[in-house]
């Protein structure tokens, strides 16, 4: 994508990861690194012409 000057990169973290709760530390704590992460990436990657975003989604009932 960097080669091309132009792409985009989705990441899915969770808002857990921001917000985390009682016995989910684990989960939580892998989710804030993805969502770090990405930031991460994103500064690298912009100035190259790809796009880089972090969906946050909340709690979902199954």
């Amino acid at each position: 994508m960097a080669s091309r000057g132009r792409g985009r990169i989705m990441c899915v973290s969770s808002i857990a990861g921001a917000a985390p709760g009682p016995l989910v530390a684990v989960y939580s704590a892998s989710k804030a690194f993805v969502s770090s992460f990405t930031l991460a990436i994103q500064h690298e990657l912009e100035p190259g012409g790809v796009s880089v975003t972090n969906l946050l989604p909340g709690a979902t009932f199954t």
